[in-house]
């Protein structure tokens, strides 16, 4: 029952009349100078946010692909090593020499060994014999001992004596 002539709908706007004076429409929202910058500073972050994951992706992928190109090689006629031999796409082995243009370069194989039986961090490049195709084995030139394909490492505890006293 209602008293003093009020209604239940006293207070509400129909949906029409709001959209005629323009309050709470989302015509009106999207005019306010705020809501224009917040939009666009949205956009702006979202579009440096791509880019900036593009170039991340694109930068990983590329430095891989360098990476893999940069080898140890040693030249079978001099000796001589290059720690950071860059070979170019397609080539295989023997590479071309920088300096004299001849296919002598090789890849190498490292020796982490002593004379007296120690580790030691800075490998010996070595050339092996199967690769030049002779059939002898292939010693390392500073310890005497034989350096095979995948020449493995020294034990764990001789490489950790040797960083311990190249701290010192």
């Amino acid at each position: 029952m209602q008293t003093g002539g009020s209604s239940l709908m006293d207070g509400i706007e129909s949906p029409s009349a709001r959209g005629q004076r323009g309050g709470g429409s989302a015509v009106s929202a999207s005019r306010d100078p705020k809501a224009i910058a917040m939009a666009v500073g949205g956009a702006l972050i979202f579009i440096v946010a791509i880019v900036l994951i593009v170039r991340a992706v694109g930068s990983v992928t590329a430095g891989v692909g360098d990476g893999s190109r940069i080898r140890v090689a040693i030249d079978s006629e001099t000796g001589k090593v290059f720690k950071e031999f860059r070979i170019k796409d397609g080539e295989t082995w023997p590479w071309k020499h920088p300096s004299t243009g001849r296919a002598t370069l090789y890849p190498t194989e490292e020796c982490y060994w002593t004379a007296d039986g120690q580790a030691k961090l800075e490998p010996t490049h070595v050339l092996l014999n199967s690769i030049i195709g002779k059939d002898e084995k292939t010693i390392c030139p500073d310890c005497g001992r034989e350096v095979v394909a995948h020449n493995p490492m020294p034990p764990t505890d001789l490489l950790l004596k040797a960083a311990e006293s190249f701290k010192r």
